[in-house]
């Protein structure tokens, strides 16, 4: 029962564990009862080279004690070459409980890697040579019941060297979220710089330029406040609930970080403190901002409704005695989204949104005895570029209700986030519009969702609204 001080081990780089936070609880344990069990190392030229157990190796360090080795000889392992020195070591740590997503699934992958070059690429297809090693092979040796697990571990260890936030997933599954958001959204906007550089067919020349001008980036109480006094229309706007405008606040407190691949499309946490003055000083602003005759559509949580709802009638607004409510879902084919619930097994899933309703002055609507329920589906997990992007057709059936084509409106949205209340103007004669957006990166996003959704509009492929699956 061979014994040596810790100095005496060499680490190699290269290594895929990178997280060792867990030496201290380590050593904890081996300050009580000892080491379980014995690190693995091989000889090579006097020198002992760790294969397996860095972490023990670390905790015995931090006692100051001598650490238990065996060596590879001892185990009859082959370690003739430096490939299977790097698989003993992948293997004896993917199946470990503290490693991070990102390394479990560089180790995945490099076991994958390793063992097609030790034993050959085995190829698919009638008539090839079934020899050598699939990826399939790879799942089934590491526990695995499909290569999918394997396929995904590809993708991260490739995307982590790009993406440094993929370290504070929980899962691999997270990660692959985040991976595949992240794609979505490259793609989105590649296609906006695609769409932008060709010849146009609509009446805008330089659609980047414009709506540019049409996302402002900054703080949006700050930009109403240097907006003249009765020029608005419509507001309509999505408050910022569970979005955190104090992004800064949350880099700095990981701990408060909830799903990571929310937060890739531009969904945070926030706390109601934060949120409810920010609108309430919003609202005041509207009241200012907006014409003596206008409209508001405010999408919010139903628990502040009612308190909201005292807000804007502090400040001169009529407000509709209940909300109105979006349902997810669509009647003609018998189906209602399956909602969405962070506790299933206490409460139900929620398939509703609601939207408070408000106006000041004499105002008329211009389709009337509408019901103050609408059901739409909502917008595909595929082509969402933000948490909490409504659907256009269910945007344009709340402003046909309010603005009558051809008359000269301003749409104005605070909280301009996925830009989808500004795409839903531009589908009405003589409606202006613009908003703002705190976040860079959602800007740029929202940006070229305008530029792809007006493309669409002046494509002779793609023209027209669809309206598939909204109902009243």
């Amino acid at each position: 029962m061979p014994f040596t001080h810790p100095d005496n081990i060499v680490i190699t780089e290269g290594r895929y564990r990178k997280d060792f936070s867990s030496v201290e609880a380590r050593a904890a344990d081996i300050k009580k009862v000892g080491q379980f069990n014995p690190i693995l190392v091989r000889c090579e030229n006097n020198q002992l080279i760790l294969v397996d157990g860095e972490c023990r190796t670390r905790a015995c360090k931090l006692l100051n004690r001598d650490v238990w080795y065996t060596t590879h000889e001892d185990g009859k392992l082959q370690l003739d070459s430096e490939l299977q020195h790097r698989l003993i070591e992948l293997m004896s740590n993917v199946s470990r409980q503290d490693m991070t997503p990102v390394e479990r699934a560089q180790a995945i992958a490099d076991i994958d890697r390793l063992m097609k070059e030790t034993l050959g690429q085995k190829e698919r297809g009638p008539g090839v040579n079934k020899e050598g090693h699939a990826t399939i092979d790879t799942a089934k040796m590491l526990g695995y019941k499909d290569r999918s697990t394997v396929v995904h571990a590809h993708l991260i260890a490739k995307a982590s060297k790009l993406m440094p936030e993929l370290s504070e997933a929980k899962t691999m599954s997270e990660a692959v979220k985040m991976v595949q958001i992240k794609l979505r959204l490259e793609a989105h906007q590649e296609l906006a710089e695609r769409r932008a550089a060709e010849p146009q067919t609509g009446p805008i020349a330089d659609p980047k330029e414009y709506f540019s001008k049409r996302v402002i980036l900054g703080d949006c109480l700050e930009g109403m406040k240097s907006l003249k006094a009765g020029i608005a229309t419509i507001f309509l706007t999505d408050i910022p609930y569970g979005i955190d405008y104090k992004t800064e606040d949350l880099r700095e407190n990981k701990a408060a970080k909830k799903n990571l691949s929310k937060k890739t499309l531009g969904l945070y946490h926030d706390l109601p403190e934060d949120i409810l003055p920010l609108v309430e000083s919003v609202i005041q602003q509207m009241s200012r901002v907006g014409r003596p005759n206008c409209f508001i559509y405010m999408f919010c949580a139903f628990r502040y409704w009612s308190h909201l709802s005292q807000v804007f009638q502090q400040y001169g607004f009529n407000t509709y005695n209940k909300p109105m409510i979006w349902v997810r879902g669509s009647i003609a084919a018998n189906h209602i989204h399956p909602g969405n619930c962070n506790n299933p097994a206490k409460w139900p899933a929620s398939v509703t949104d609601c939207i408070l309703f408000a106006s000041k002055g004499d105002t008329a609507l211009v389709k009337q005895g509408q019901p103050d329920v609408i059901i739409c589906n909502p917008v595909s997990y595929s082509t969402k570029i933000h948490s909490l992007q409504r659907p256009i057709p269910l945007l344009t059936e709340l402003i046909s209700r309010i603005y009558l084509p051809g008359t000269k409106g301003l749409l104005i949205d605070p909280f301009a986030g996925s830009g989808s209340s500004l795409a839903a103007a531009m589908y009405f004669d003589g409606l202006s519009y613009f908003g703002y957006e705190s976040d860079q990166d959602n800007r740029e996003r929202a940006i070229a969702y305008l530029i792809n959704e007006y493309t669409k509009m002046h494509s002779p492929e793609e023209s027209g609204l669809d309206l598939d699956g909204l109902e009243i």
